[in-house]
């Protein structure tokens, strides 16, 4: 027997009988766990540990059979091995469904639970799962199986008694319901109830309707005859059976029914309306001294602080800015302010009314184009749109400046010249698929039309790319040049798709018809995207100066292109450049790794859907057929937030309210002007998962019991390539309903200078008409001197095959040189005909 004493402390065959491992196992937990005492048991001195100095795995299992077993501490289960495990409630009162459960969860079992010791759990499960299909009708999963296999184990605590069936009751066992009379004759409020989802922990909302629902089925039961103190006290046990929460026994829900009852008598039923979601919280209207304080910061720190809200504040409060301004002396009673304590201290009210105003004004302070940016982007659908059909590209500034060996280079290494440039990359690709179909390389920093229509020769010439179906999409500027135009004739190209019987684009609207288009903004580019991929995955290459060279390149670039030497500077050391820079062609090498790596990478967006680029260049290719989309009848927008069924809290941006959902594509709303006041700030966000078009909003800091919803429909997208006037006039007044706030208040903060306007009429009608003249002229003069270099050339191509130097530059009248060189080679063409005898010459005739 053991002491008292020594009660404190286990042996590995009293730990292992608690938790049902064998003693080999125990004792190779309690390798390097020194034992704190020897106890004496049936006459031996054995080793003996306390419970914290047992290792933390063994620890871990005590603590996990304590939780199952429902022991109050680690000491009792270690103490009493053998207390057989017990559910929460007994068998006597547990529900005849979760013991028919338990049943057939032991048959199924059964064949498991008698397999020998050596053999798996999960070789059990795959034993188990025929029979718990067989015995339950329903499929399950080996993972869950055997889960139920070990809780099995872990009660029966080694005992061996499988067919007790209180072990295999669910964690909750529901308890047998009350065969009572109210079960029967309340069974009216039961129907009510069930819309209840948590009885154990209604909302305010759902307490009131359920107290309105008893009080109206009390007095209807009394009008037809029933006697009011029974029904009461039938009604009160019903309800505290049902609802527990509304008491915290039958006599509180009687007592709290009471209460009700009287206050219904006296006021009706609205007296049970809970009124503190509308009566609750602080709306107290600003005044006109609030409106104008909160205006003056706005103009003063949109101006003259940059956006800073500390900085203003501080300034207008202490009246110690540039312009002297300050605020009024009622408004700064309003709020304390320490200077020297926290200076940077604005009272959160005012920081987040000033916050809005800013946020929606700071991309139209800053001009007209970054304005044009900052609102809701344009959505595009391309359910239309095939791999083929439109082919984009732009120039990106890669990231890796590259050794170009040149004779006019600014560097020198063993007596080459060479220059060291990021250069110009011109990336071309499908804008259906993301497929980088190539690139140009122009090692200079500026390129032309020539570099531009190289590429598309390049690509168009492919027979596995050749041209787009529909358009090149090209940003404005060298891209919009002649030359680019003009390379490809669709007028020729759509009368040989006639001939074979194709409808080369639509003849209803110029939109259609295959064209070069020019995008105006970044974000109407995909290439833009794109590019930034492939500089990303090329970014371990040698000699990389970051995407911004200035603030995050690093610094041993910046030292290798220190160490190169220049040709002034002939005392310097040199180093080889090639060991940290790449030449031009390990550049062309890396940056085509890198386009194939890309082509090949799946893609999660909604366009590619998880495929590669190249996976969507094979599936997406035009079929010749196109899918009608049907028009549904949806819900009026009033009653939309009645099928609310999601809630989301989000923050409003540039783009308005984004909803992000897991497996579905994003979803705007910007198409309220309400929105544009909420910019920065956190909403809420309401929408039925079957009919997402439609959303209801509500502002979570100004009506957080949401009394002022308001509903917000998703913005229309438009054809992603042949959209007509008309689609993006319709798309352009959503936007401007999101940015009308932003203008609103800029026009009353804005700064006082005058709008620069330029006069197409400025000078006298003479100066300007001199003024075209001289323009025409020059042009006249551009036009004839293109006219004399090319004469000039010719006229040195047919003089350098008679191995005559003749230098045209100096002559006035190029015409007349390439007059006389052609008169040159036709005398010399009738010298060789009189010589072969095939005519005669002059002088014998």
């Amino acid at each position: 027997m053991t002491e008292r004493a020594d009660l404190t402390t286990y042996t590995v065959a009293e730990i292992g009988a608690a938790i049902g491992w064998s003693n080999g196992r125990i004792a190779a937990a309690l390798q390097g766990a020194s034992a704190t005492a020897v106890k004496v048991v049936r006459g031996k001195s054995t080793k003996a540990w306390t419970l914290p100095s047992l290792p933390e795995n063994l620890a871990a299992e005590i603590e996990r059979l304590r939780e199952i077993h429902h022991f109050r501490t680690a000491d009792l289960l270690l103490q009493n091995p053998a207390q057989p495990w017990q559910p929460a409630i007994g068998l006597n009162q547990t529900s005849d469904e979760e013991v028919r459960r338990a049943g057939r969860l032991r048959d199924s079992l059964g064949r498991a639970l008698q397999a020998d010791e050596g053999t798996s759990i999960s070789e059990r499960a795959r034993l188990t799962r025929p029979d718990f299909q067989r015995l339950f009708g329903r499929e399950i999963s080996l993972r869950q199986l055997e889960r139920l296999i070990l809780r099995t184990i872990d009660r029966d605590r080694g005992a061996h008694d499988f067919a007790r069936l209180e072990i295999y009751l669910s964690e909750v066992p529901r308890r047998k319901e009350r065969r009572a009379m109210a079960e029967v004759s309340f069974q009216e409020l039961t129907d009510e109830f069930a819309a209840i989802a948590n009885r154990c922990h209604p909302t305010t909302e759902e307490r009131s309707f359920c107290w309105r629902k008893i009080v109206a089925h009390f007095a209807a039961r009394v009008a037809t005859g029933a006697k009011p103190n029974e029904l009461k006290n039938a009604l009160c046990k019903f309800v505290f059976a049902q609802l527990p929460a509304l008491g915290k026994n039958a006599a509180a829900v009687n007592r709290n029914f009471e209460r009700k009852l009287k206050a219904t008598n006296e006021r009706g039923l609205e007296a049970l309306i809970d009124q503190r979601s509308v009566k609750s919280g602080k709306r107290r209207e600003h005044d006109a001294c609030w409106n104008e304080g909160i205006r003056m910061l706005a103009h003063y720190i949109r101006n003259e602080t940059g956006g800073r809200i500390s900085h203003g504040y501080r300034e207008l409060y202490e009246g110690t800015g540039p312009t002297g301004a300050r605020l009024s002396k009622e408004f700064r009673e309003r709020y304390c302010f320490d200077l020297r304590g926290a200076k940077s201290d604005v009272p959160s009210a005012i920081r987040a009314a000033l916050r809005p105003m800013l946020k929606a004004t700071d991309a139209i302070h800053h001009g007209p184009k970054a304005a044009r940016l900052s609102g809701p982007s344009f959505r595009r659908d391309w359910s239309n749109v095939f791999a083929g059909d439109s082919a984009s590209a732009d120039d990106f500034t890669l990231n890796h400046p590259f050794i170009e060996w040149d004779e006019a280079g600014e560097y020198v290494f063993e007596g080459r010249r060479f220059h060291l440039t990021r250069g110009q990359t011109l990336i071309f690709c499908d804008e259906r698929s993301h497929r980088v179909h190539g690139y140009v390389l122009t090692p200079r920093p500026n390129y032309g039309a020539g570099t531009i229509c190289a590429g598309l020769n390049q690509i168009c010439m492919d027979e596995a790319i050749g041209l787009p179906f529909r358009r090149f999409l090209f940003e404005r500027g060298v891209w919009k040049a002649r030359a680019v135009k003009s390379a490809v004739d669709w007028a020729r190209i759509d009368q040989v798709f006639c001939e074979e019987g194709v409808a080369f684009g639509s003849r209803e609207s110029f939109s259609d018809l295959p064209r070069i288009a020019h995008a105006t903004t970044p974000k109407a580019k995909i290439i833009e995207r794109i590019g930034g991929a492939v500089q990303s995955l090329m970014q371990g290459a040698a000699g990389y100066v970051g995407r911004n060279q200035r603030l995050d390149g690093p610094e041993r670039t910046a030292s290798a292109i220190a160490h190169l030497r220049r040709l002034d500077q002939r005392g310097k050391v040199e180093r080889d450049p090639r060991k940290d820079f790449l030449t031009k062609d390990t550049f062309c090498a890396e940056l085509e790794g890198a386009i194939r790596r890309f082509n090949a990478e799946p893609q999660n967006g909604k366009m590619l859907d998880g495929r590669s680029p190249e996976e969507g260049w094979q599936e997406f290719h035009r079929k010749g057929a196109d899918d009608n989309v049907v028009a549904h009848r949806v819900l009026p927008e009033s009653l939309r937030y009645l099928l609310s069924t999601e809630v989301a809290e989000v923050t409003v941006s540039d783009e308005g309210v984004t909803l992000v959902r897991r497996g579905q594509p994003k979803r705007y709303y910007a198409g309220h002007p309400r929105l544009g006041e909420l910019i920065g700030e956190k909403v809420r966000v309401r929408f039925n998962t079957e009919t997402p078009e439609m959303i209801t909003v509500c502002h979570l800091r100004s009506d957080p019991k949401e009394l002022r919803p308001f509903s917000v429909s998703e913005d229309p997208t438009i054809p992603a390539i042949a959209a007509t006037r008309e689609d993006f006039e319709r798309v352009r007044g959503t936007r401007q309903k999101f940015r009308q706030y932003g203008r609103d208040v800029y026009r009353v903060i804005a700064p006082r200078w005058n709008v620069m306007v330029r006069d197409e009429n400025a000078g006298s009608a003479d100066v300007r008409r001199a003024g075209e003249a001289l323009i025409t002229a020059r042009r006249e003069h551009e036009a004839l001197d293109g006219v004399r270099r090319s004469a000039g050339r010719q006229a040195q191509k047919i003089a350098a095959r008679h191995g005559v130097h003749l230098d045209t530059s100096r002559s006035q009248r190029p015409e007349q040189v390439l007059q006389a060189a052609k008169n040159l080679d036709e005398l010399e063409e009738r010298i060789r005909r009189i010589e072969a005898g095939t005519e005669e010459s002059e002088d014998r005739k």
